[in-house]
């Protein structure tokens, strides 16, 4: 009886890591890609409603690994003025398409498509090892660790916002320099605990907004609050963090429990 027990086991471990690895490498693709869409909608959005971007200080963190390929906005780093001579009313589209071409200027790069490969990369990676640890646990102990799991990603949550505020809103020195790189790795490990959590319990609507709560606040806080000008960087990784995790829910999630993966 132990020895099927086992056999039991394993063949649920194998079955739930080959669905959660190909929707993890499937999620961080299409999540990735709606990021990108998401974020160049918003930035023709704010272009038309006549609101500058900040870009030529965006943030960048470079990969050893590969030369010349660098994790930053998919936009070139420029300031973007909205134009002048908006009509007045509800619609105007020749001042549209004057605002995408001031956008479109800043899709004029040759390492773009890199940068948007480079992201889906460490998006599918993410996904990939929330997944890899998700099928381990549920085929060890089911769903029992789902509530300390749900209890970790709210503690978690908690924690980075109030690290991100006691920095740049009060100024305590803290063990380490929060830059843009620490910042990045914060908001992915909060998203990582917070997939695990969903990946064992099922889906939960909250842990994308406690995502998003710790990204907003980190971005905001570096604005200032109120910001004077929305960032090219804030803007992206608002993006990222939103679709990516959403896409991870759908397909690896919600298939999951169709599948029966997940219970």
């Amino acid at each position: 009886m132990p020895a099927a027990d086992d056999n039991q086991c394993m063949a649920y471990f194998a079955r739930a890591l080959t669905h959660f690895v190909f929707a993890g490498i499937l999620s961080g693709v299409v999540g990735l890609a709606f990021s990108a869409l998401v974020f160049y909608v918003l930035v023709l959005g704010l272009l038309y409603a006549e609101q500058p971007i900040q870009g030529s200080s965006q943030e960048t963190i470079e990969l050893p690994e590969v030369p010349g390929i660098v994790l930053t906005p998919p936009i070139a780093p420029l300031d973007l003025e909205p134009p002048a001579g908006k009509q007045a009313g509800w619609f105007d589209a020749d001042y549209l398409s004057e605002c995408f071409g001031v956008m479109r200027r800043g899709l004029e790069q040759d390492t773009l498509p890199w940068t948007l490969a480079a992201w889906a990369a460490v998006a599918a990676a993410l996904a990939v090892a929330v997944g890899i640890v998700a099928a381990m646990v549920r085929a060890v102990s089911g769903n029992a660790l789902g509530p300390f799991v749900g209890i970790v990603a709210l503690l978690a949550s908690v924690g980075a916002i109030g690290v991100l505020i006691a920095h740049f809103q009060y100024e305590i020195a803290l063990p380490c320099d929060v830059n843009s790189e620490s910042r990045l790795i914060l908001y992915a490990v909060v998203a990582g605990v917070n997939l695990l959590w969903i990946s064992i319990v099922g889906f939960r609507l909250r842990a994308l907004l406690f995502i998003l709560a710790v990204v907003l606040t980190g971005e905001a806080l570096v604005l200032g609050i109120p910001p004077e000008a929305c960032t090219t960087t804030a803007l992206w990784r608002g993006c990222l963090f939103l679709c990516v995790p959403a896409g991870y829910g759908w397909l690896a999630v919600e298939r999951g429990e169709l599948k029966q993966i997940i219970e």
